[in-house]
């Protein structure tokens, strides 16, 4: 895939980012199911463990900041390549992005980059401030710049993992199933609900072998400052590191897909 030009991806980002705030005012309702959902899991970890118990290697506090940070980062890097590139190929309208310029996974990555902009602003921010009034303090992550370096990884890697669950729509005719499911397998090998320190030792090697949990897991341990991975305490700059690994392994892997994917749509189209 060729390199497109920064003016390009800032350009398809600002149309998104106005499309969005003219139409898609229904981001509003995380105002409602976010602090919703903290409030659940708080009550959870706060009716199962002690304050001063260790569960995962974790505290009770630990657990809390961590679903906290976890419904914020959700927002951040939340994608849905998967469903619109699905959309496309099923409609027949993928044709038109074959003849613009810019490969469709750069005007795709573009478009998440607006309405996650978006998203920040309208759903993340508010969110934040009714989680820290809950907790009398602002929810704030440890890290500091390796965190947000994580969380960049972590938003980048979700937007390939999505996009190569979409490119399944180039051989089936309904994906919708495997998209759920695949969604599914993401959030809870990527530690969106529960820290993947709960989940037996014996099969923590097969979790971090795929790039789920370098999406959020990481992360968030980073912001509750103390990484860990198979069981053992990871330096942050390590584990950044790692996941930069990983994203470059992903990337290569997408773009072998993708490859395959458009021959297909080629071969099926005459």
């Amino acid at each position: 895939m060729i390199l497109p030009r920064p003016q390009a991806l800032f350009a398809v980002a600002s149309v998104t980012w106005k499309e969005w705030t003219a139409f898609r005012s229904h981001m509003l309702v995380s105002l409602f199911t976010g602090p919703l959902r903290f409030l659940t899991l708080t009550w959870i970890w706060k009716a199962t463990s002690s304050p001063s118990a260790m569960a995962g290697g974790m505290t009770t506090d630990d657990l809390i900041t961590y679903s906290g940070l976890a419904i914020l980062l959700g927002y951040a890097v939340f994608d849905f390549a998967d469903w619109n590139l699905q959309m496309l190929v099923r409609t027949g309208r993928f044709a038109n992005h074959l003849l613009q310029p810019m490969h469709h996974a750069w005007y795709a990555l573009a478009q998440k980059m607006g309405h996650r902009a978006l998203a920040i602003l309208i759903e993340a921010v508010p969110v934040w401030v009714l989680v820290s009034l809950f907790l009398g303090r602002p929810l704030l992550p440890h890290g500091g710049m390796w965190f947000l370096l994580s969380v960049g990884f972590g938003f980048l890697l979700m937007f390939v993992v999505n996009y190569a669950s979409g490119l399944v729509g180039f051989w089936l005719t309904r994906a919708e199933g495997v998209r759920r499911c695949t969604v599914l397998v993401r959030d809870t090998f990527g530690g969106a609900w529960i820290p993947l320190s709960f989940f037996p030792l014996a099969i923590q090697p097969i979790l971090f072998a795929t790039p789920y949990p370098w999406i959020l897991y990481v992360p968030l341990r980073i912001a509750t400052g103390r990484l860990e991975i198979l069981g053992r305490i990871v330096e942050p700059a390590l584990a950044v590191g790692l996941q930069l690994v990983v994203l470059t392994v992903s990337v290569i892997l997408l773009s072998g897909l993708d490859l395959l994917a458009r021959r297909r749509f080629l071969a099926a189209g005459g």
